[in-house]
């Protein structure tokens, strides 16, 4: 999971999104595995925000899981990536309903949203390339586990299920079309107006600050 954890004394930047896409390729220390990845807690500071990634709350490390919960107590915002090999695992499923009905804010990203397409060239030649899964196909994963959570949690109108492939945006980050069909747009974009509309919200409590 990857928590989000504002700065009283930072400024919103409205270049966030701008940032994150330059940072896309650099921050390749925080990958998507097919196994725990992240084994320990991580964390680097991105437009005046401070960002930890960590392992799940059941992570297979108990003083991690132990961690996590820690970091989830305090976030901001709870980004909560899942495979599109296995989107909406019971698992999954009922920490994020849980953490909803915590009130905490939560962004569901299903990752990994690409395939490999193998073609014969004019040659002969087997050649592949990595291509994004339909649209169809995402909208059916994003649906399915949108549904499933609100089976478990009262119908929530800020819920969304976002759909990406960060290795297909890293393939293409000098094409703003292909980066678009990459889902890492709407992310950041999402991730761009929250942090705005929550810093007007942190301003008014401190003003002057």
């Amino acid at each position: 999971m990857l928590f989000l954890r504002k700065q009283r004394e930072c400024r919103k930047n409205r270049a966030a999104a701008l940032d994150a896409k330059r940072n896309l390729a650099e921050q390749r220390k925080f990958a998507v595995g097919a196994c725990e990845t992240t084994a320990s807690i991580q964390g680097f500071k991105l437009s005046g925000l401070t960002w930890i990634d960590s392992p799940g709350l059941h992570s297979k490390t108990g003083e991690n899981g132990g961690l996590a919960q820690d970091y989830v107590d305090a976030a901001d915002l709870i980004l909560y990536p899942m495979s599109s090999s296995q989107p909406g695992r019971k698992t999954d499923l009922e920490e994020i309903a849980d953490l909803l009905q915590k009130g905490k804010r939560v962004e569901v990203v299903i990752t990994r949203c690409d395939m490999t397409d193998v073609d014969v060239n004019d040659a002969g030649e087997l050649v592949s390339q990595l291509v994004m899964k339909s649209e169809e196909d995402r909208k059916e994963q994003s649906d399915h586990v949108y549904k499933e959570i609100v089976k478990q949690k009262q119908r929530d109108d800020q819920l969304e299920v976002l759909t990406v492939s960060v290795r297909y945006a890293e393939e293409h980050d000098d094409n703003s079309a292909e980066l678009e069909k990459s889902g890492m747009n709407a992310l950041f974009r999402k991730l761009t107006k929250l942090t705005q509309s929550e810093g007007v919200r942190l301003k008014e409590k401190t003003p002057g600050k």
